[in-house]
């Protein structure tokens, strides 16, 4: 199934911020459960919030809903669009090299609700609310920063199976006919590894200066969409 991501960005006159996620390692808490750890894709990677799409679910309704499940900010409630003023919604349809197709919901916001939105996902973390414990925490982060920030994890010092026996298995060491340890290692040596191309396509529309006189530009795709935010104002385009 094809992957649908949340891009929260905005603009100040330095140029594009986006909201960033760091994963989890060892993803730990599934659909509101605590399980003994799974190794998801991206494993430990700074990138975008996103999941796989369901089945007959939109892309949209997707990064939507990997939004609400992994920060606890439910777009879909007008409530919460309203607080956060995230009405300038555009989805962008992209390929890897390789024609992997995946879709980006990019969200023009503010500076202020931007900040705000990463307060609130962080102290959601922090807590432990969201349903999928898949995030380590959120950072906005210039656009620039951002795309260096992508790509592998670093290896531990002492290997990935030393840090699986400490952060998987308690510390003790499984015994000698355990192979699921070695199934573990395997996973978390590629998924650390996963290839971010994905993320840098969907951040490299970003990377722009604002326009004349400090006016920001609208979408990462460059698509005009009806009403804008520009300090919390609805200016019409």
């Amino acid at each position: 199934m094809a992957y649908s991501f949340l891009m929260p960005y905005g603009y100040t006159l330095a140029g594009g911020q986006v909201l960033l996620a760091e994963r989890q390692l060892i993803q730990k808490r599934v659909d509101g459960k605590t399980v003994k750890g799974v190794i998801p894709a991206w494993a430990g990677q700074w990138g975008l919030i996103g999941a796989e799409a369901a089945s007959g679910e939109s892309p949209s309704d997707t990064a939507i809903r990997a939004g609400r499940e992994q920060t606890g900010i439910d777009l879909s409630d007008s409530a919460t669009s309203q607080l956060y003023l995230a009405f300038n919604r555009e989805v962008m349809s992209l390929k890897t090299a390789d024609y992997t197709a995946f879709a980006v919901l990019a969200i023009f916001l503010t500076e202020a609700s931007l900040g705000a939105m990463a307060d609130a996902a962080t102290k959601a973390i922090g807590a432990g609310t969201p349903s999928e414990g898949l995030l380590q925490t959120v950072s906005v982060t210039p656009v620039g920063k951002a795309l260096q920030q992508l790509g592998a994890t670093p290896k531990p010092p002492k290997g990935w199976q030393s840090y699986l026996i400490q952060n998987y298995y308690g510390g003790k060491v499984p015994g000698q006919f355990n192979t699921e340890i070695d199934t573990l290692t395997n996973q978390i040596s590629k998924r650390s590894a996963d290839d971010p191309e994905m993320f840098r396509l969907a951040l490299q529309p970003l990377d722009v200066k604002p326009e004349s006189g400090g006016k920001a530009p609208k979408t990462p795709s460059q698509i005009e969409m009806p009403t804008t935010f520009v300090d919390g104002s609805p200016e019409k385009s």
